[in-house]
């Protein structure tokens, strides 16, 4: 799934160079989400609240740390499940900066994919924060859904999302995750329709499911 780590392979294991095949997730395809993004001023976050691995609290921490101020009139967008420590950081952010309770919209769980498409089609900006991933699937949903990316300098976000339309920045930096996201929420206004409709080309160019195995599926129906 990863460029470094094919490579790695290759010169660990020159004798057989070509059996290391590049393969990628892909976003699911679904044609009534083609074309249709109509953006609002929406930045959503997504899956495991509360776990080590997403560390999802680093955007609590940026915005009870810092001034709240970048996030007026937008909506902060929490998709998927929540551990009780996550929740009750987030209502102690709240109690301290009551305002935010209309800000940040807990989504919970979407089960069906399309809900997600149709949510993601909506968002601006989406937030990735982990400590650590594998070809984590949800950037390929956000890039098929247009929205341009903020994410920790983690797996292999940084060499598959689009570089125009994404900011990378060190695993637990808060700050820098803040002065990120401000910085971008400012320069937001300088996009148009058509900027996110290419962040969704350059996902159907390259991240399909055919794109991402035809390597693999090209060398099966040799066998054929």
């Amino acid at each position: 799934e990863d460029k470094v780590l094919q490579g790695f392979m290759k010169k660990l294991y020159p004798k057989y160079i070509e059996k290391f095949i590049l393969t990628t997730s892909w976003a699911i395809n679904i044609a009534s989400c083609i074309w249709k993004i109509k953006k609002e001023n929406i930045i959503s976050l997504c899956w495991r609240f509360g776990s080590e691995q997403k560390n999802n609290e680093l955007f609590l921490d940026a915005v009870l740390h810092n001034s709240e101020d970048l996030l007026n009139w937008w909506k902060v967008f929490l998709i998927w499940s929540y551990t009780d420590d996550f929740l009750k950081k987030l209502d102690d952010l709240i109690d301290r900066k009551p305002w935010l309770k209309d800000t940040i919209v807990r989504v919970w769980f979407l089960e069906k994919k399309e809900k997600l498409y149709n949510l993601l089609s909506r968002t601006k900006i989406f937030l990735h924060t982990a400590n650590f991933e594998w070809d984590p699937n949800i950037q390929y949903d956000a890039m098929f859904c247009g929205c341009y990316m903020i994410s920790t300098d983690v797996a292999n976000i940084k060499q598959n999302y689009p570089k125009k339309y994404s900011l990378f920045y060190k695993v637990r930096d808060e700050l820098w995750l803040y002065n990120s996201l401000k910085q971008w929420i400012k320069i937001n206004n300088k996009l148009k329709e058509k900027d996110y409709i290419n962040i969704q080309k350059y996902c159907l160019k390259n991240f399909t499911w055919q794109k991402s195995l035809k390597e693999l599926t090209d060398k099966l129906w040799s066998f054929q």
